[in-house]
C-alpha cells in the first residue's frame, strides 16, 4: 500500500493585533476587499503572526455575515408588544459638544442707552475750497 503524505492545513489562530488591524480596515469601509487588497492586508498581518490570503478573505466574508446577522436579529420585533419602527434620522446637523470652559453663559452685549447722533456735518473739507 502506497501511503501518500497528506498536507494538513493548520487553522489560522489570529493574534489580538491582527484582529485589531482587520477590524480597523473593515470599519473604515473595506468590507469585501479585492484580490490585491487581500494580498496587501495579508502582508501587513504577517508582521504579527502567520496568516494566509485565504484566511484573510474568509475573515472578511465571515465578519461581514456576522454583522448582517446581528442587524437582522435586532430588527425582529417582540411579538407581545409591537411598536412601529421609527425611521433613523440622518445626523445632518450634529449637536456640538459643550466643553467645560463653554458651560458658563456669556452676558449679552449691553443695549445703547443714548441714540446715535443724527447731526450731519455740512462743513467743507479743505480740498473742496
Amino acid at each position: 500500500m502506497d501511503m501518500e503524505a497528506k498536507t494538513v492545513q493548520k487553522r489560522w489562530r489570529s493574534t489580538p493585533k491582527q484582529i485589531r488591524i482587520l477590524l480597523n480596515i473593515f470599519n473604515h469601509g473595506i468590507i469585501n476587499p479585492n484580490r490585491d487588497q487581500v494580498r496587501e492586508i495579508t502582508g501587513r498581518l504577517q508582521e504579527y503572526g502567520e496568516v494566509g490570503e485565504y484566511s484573510v478573505y474568509c475573515w472578511f466574508q465571515n465578519h461581514g455575515n456576522r454583522v448582517k446577522n446581528r442587524g437582522r436579529q435586532q430588527d425582529v420585533p417582540n411579538p407581545s408588544w409591537v411598536l412601529p419602527k421609527t425611521p433613523k434620522l440622518l445626523d445632518l446637523f450634529p449637536i456640538p459638544v459643550i466643553r467645560k470652559e463653554e458651560e458658563k453663559v456669556t452676558q449679552p452685549m449691553p443695549f445703547r442707552t443714548q441714540a446715535s447722533s443724527t447731526e450731519l456735518s455740512l462743513r467743507l473739507s479743505l480740498t473742496d475750497q
